[in-house]
């Protein structure tokens, strides 16, 4: 499985390629639509993943040529969350999928893994290097009275909707997949910061906001406990 990204940001471009890297998968970053078209010119990725935003209309017209051909491989697009002209023309032009940042990494890998099982069959046996790592974000994830749909991006807590802000959601499914065990602020805030622009006391404030909204919806079965110098710990209560 290869995959090219394209990406002028190179932290975010790292954050992503040490992701798929991970989970198995070969990625070719590049910088510029040059080093790019000069890398389809020589091979031909499974997919492409590149970020675009509505202003960008020397990427449009590169990336407008990929989707037109008919041999072009999948592709992704990534957008600012706010920059809702950039996913629909996206879609119009025919992307495969579009992602609006900030995004996890479970999440992406699994958008990944459903792409590729819906467009080339011959592609089915290169996700085994990915099944592992996504094979369950397909399905609810329960624990205590708490049960989260990661694809649906919805969570229900004694049958109840409740309902989180795209980051305080990434926050609490990770904790959520590592239950009873110790995350460290830095693991957090490496889901939620894609620009290297945020602090550890924004982890702390979106910890903080999702105790309080534990607390208000009446969630007794479950908490999320400080750590001292390491981090915090989603457990049960012991209500």
């Amino acid at each position: 499985m290869e995959i090219l990204l394209i990406e002028a940001n190179s932290q975010l471009a790292k954050k992503i390629g040490d992701d798929l890297q991970a989970a198995g998968l070969q990625t070719q970053w590049v910088l510029s639509l040059e080093q790019a078209w000069t890398t389809l010119q020589k091979a031909k990725p499974d997919l492409i993943i590149a970020e675009i935003n509505s202003q960008d209309r020397v990427r449009w017209e590169f990336l407008s040529k990929i989707l037109a051909s008919p041999t072009r491989p999948p592709m992704i697009i990534l957008t600012e969350e706010a920059d809702e002209e950039a996913s629909l023309k996206s879609l119009e032009q025919g992307a495969n999928d579009v992602v609006k940042l900030p995004i996890s990494s479970r999440e992406l890998l699994l958008r990944i893994k459903l792409l590729l099982k819906t467009t080339k069959p011959i592609q089915s046996k290169s996700l085994g290097g990915i099944a592992e790592k996504v094979s369950t974000a397909t399905s609810e994830i329960q624990y205590a009275n708490l049960v989260i749909s990661p694809l649906q991006r919805k969570i229900t807590i004694g049958q109840q909707p409740f309902e989180l802000n795209r980051r305080e959601f990434d926050i609490f499914l990770h904790l959520i997949e590592n239950a009873d065990r110790i995350i460290s602020r830095n693991s957090l805030l490496s889901l939620i910061d894609l620009d290297g622009k945020l602090f550890d006391r924004t982890v702390d404030s979106h910890i903080s906001h999702l105790r309080i909204k534990l607390r208000d919806f009446g969630a007794t079965q479950i908490k999320i406990s400080s750590v001292y110098g390491l981090g915090y710990r989603f457990e049960k209560s012991d209500i």
